[in-house]
């Protein structure tokens, strides 16, 4: 893998692709930093490299439109307070003005541009707007693993137009999933929550050869569950992945693979304060919806990970956000840790979720990524990375 240690970048202007897609509370504070803190290690080889860094990213999903809400402003009040830097911010995507400011810029200067999401040619990589980014700069270092499986304009599109390189982040990320995946052990256990439902639907079904059991939380467990006939009440679920769903259980047991699905929830109302605990999935209510595993269901799991030799895992099992909706995704992460096997946990909304209650183990990484994480596993590279070797 070409990486930034092997690349000429003294005085030259270096775009660099981060992971800025952190969670925002209600004010806009930044809840967890774990994902731009990896990014400083590059920021900081680059800077002493006298390079001008011009860093992109994103937040969240606007669909290609301006959304406030989203902007990377936030992110920008944290690089001032954490470097000790110049750095600058350009809210507005007008090439024009962006690259003016850019031929001005001095060596070691840092730009952060606003979200490329707001672009609408960004999720398409449209040939215009991986043109103009990449016009922005004379190397490209990517430094976002998370975003490594999409082909997108920021990440895999300024690739095919500049020279490119692993960032430190990257590179870490991947030396540690190596290390740790070179040799499977058996019986592989995969937890599979969040929110994200369409994406790991063919990463299932990529790991159903070498994994042996399965347990589906969060909205992809509510979707199981539906598929399977069971009523959700309001729980969040993708209705257009039910003949998908079919069909892996169909696989699963023609492989002699084990799904695991909740057996009790906790209820919430629309407010999350009504709650019930470890009730049934048969006796949810239609007014109500699941907003964590129940008592039995996380008794059930840690049984099944007594059995395993290695844990994969990404995505919280609950609205963890809430306290109180946080007992399943703490309770299994407590069990892992009590466990001395070969553990990856990915996923911004995974981590953040675990972070409060983490012990450094050495058997556990905690990865930057989810879903690329779970794509890396199954494919055994992304999209990005073939670009790198």
């Amino acid at each position: 893998m070409k990486t930034i240690t092997s690349a000429q970048v003294e005085f030259k202007r270096v775009i660099v692709r981060a992971d800025l897609d952190v969670s925002l509370n209600e004010h806009l504070d930044i809840i967890n930093s774990s994902r731009i803190d990896e990014l400083f290690p590059t920021i900081h080889f680059l800077h002493k490299k006298k390079a001008r860094i011009i860093i992109l990213g994103h937040l969240g999903r606007p669909n290609g439109k301006i959304n406030t809400r989203l902007s990377l402003h936030p992110i920008y009040k944290y690089l001032k307070e954490k470097l000790s830097y110049q750095i600058n911010f350009i809210s507005s995507w007008n090439f024009t003005e962006i690259k003016r400011y850019i031929m001005r810029m001095q060596p070691s200067e840092i730009l952060l541009l606003e979200n490329t999401r707001f672009l609408s040619g960004e999720v398409l990589n449209t040939s215009k707007l991986k043109k103009q980014l990449a016009s922005l700069g004379e190397v490209f270092v990517n430094d976002a693993f998370a975003t490594s499986h999409r082909m997108h304009a920021s990440n895999y599109g300024i690739s095919t137009f500049l020279p490119t390189f692993a960032g430190l982040a990257i590179e870490k990320e991947i030396n540690k999933i190596q290390e740790i995946t070179e040799n499977l052990q058996h019986p592989l256990v995969v937890i599979i929550g969040g929110n994200k439902t369409k994406e790991k639907i063919g990463v299932i079904e990529g790991m159903l050869p070498y994994a042996d059991i399965f347990f589906f939380g969060g909205v992809i467990g509510n979707t199981f569950l539906k598929a399977q006939g069971y009523n959700i009440g309001t729980s969040m679920v993708n209705d257009t992945l039910f003949e998908d769903v079919r069909r892996l259980i169909i696989k699963a047991k023609e492989l002699g693979k084990k799904f695991i699905y909740p057996k009790d929830v906790v209820l919430i109302d629309s407010s999350e304060v009504d709650q019930k605990i470890s009730t049934s999935v048969v006796k949810i209510p239609n007014n109500m919806s699941i907003g964590d595993i129940g008592a039995q269901t996380i008794s059930h799991i840690i049984q099944q990970l007594q059995t395993a030799r290695m844990i994969f895992w990404s995505g919280p099992l609950g609205k963890y956000e809430n306290v109180k909706l946080s007992i399943g995704t703490k309770s299994i992460f407590s069990a892992i840790q009590k466990l001395r096997i070969p553990s990856i946990i990915g996923g911004g909304d995974t981590i953040s979720a675990v972070e409060p209650y983490t012990q450094k183990k050495k058997h556990i990484y905690l990865s930057l990524g989810g879903s690329a994480l779970l794509a890396l596993l199954e494919n055994k590279t992304l999209p990005v990375l073939a670009l790198l070797k």
